[in-house]
Order: structure tokens, then C-alpha cells, then sequence
């Protein structure tokens, strides 16, 4: 709420959005309580008139996770939940 309210305030013109990584984590069962969290964030957020860049969740290092199978397994995830992202950016045209 306070960053809604910070960016109402502001005005900006561009919004960047980071999110996916973290939520990620929740496995490919939290994709859809993801994607509508983030429909209203942008909803929330388009009164200000900014435009929107979103920016997608890198792959884990395989070298820094407890062992490489972790990493792997869960690079998956993480591509499930840029496909989502996608998708709820291209359906903002």
C-alpha cells in the first residue's frame, strides 16, 4: 500500500517491477495466486499513468545451490513463472 501511495504521489513515468523470484518458490501450484497478486499491483499502480517494464526472474546458479539438482529443479519453476509474467505483460498492449 505505502508504494502505491508513493508512486501516486510521485508521478513517474516508468515502473520498473521485479517480481517472481521469491514467489517462485511456491512452486508451480502459486502461478495463478502470482499472476492475480500481480494483475493488481499493475491495476493499482496504473492511475499514475506510467508505463510498465517488468523484469523476469534470472535462473539460479547451479554452483551456488546446496547441489546442482536444487538449482536445476527449480530453474523450472522459475521459467514457469517468467512465462506468466510474460503473458501478463503482453496482455497489456
Amino acid at each position: 500500500a505505502r508504494m502505491i501511495e508513493l508512486a501516486r504521489e510521485q508521478k513517474p513515468t516508468l515502473v520498473i517491477l521485479a517480481y517472481g523470484a521469491n514467489e517462485s518458490f511456491a512452486g508451480l501450484a502459486g502461478i495463478e495466486a502470482f499472476v492475480a497478486q500481480y494483475q493488481k499491483l499493475v491495476k493499482d499502480l496504473a492511475p499514475t499513468g506510467a508505463r510498465f517494464a517488468f523484469l523476469l526472474p534470472v535462473d539460479l546458479d547451479a554452483e551456488a545451490a546446496p547441489s546442482p539438482d536444487d538449482a536445476r529443479r527449480h530453474n523450472g519453476e522459475l521459467e514457469a513463472y517468467r512465462t506468466a509474467i510474460r503473458s501478463l505483460a503482453n496482455g497489456m498492449d
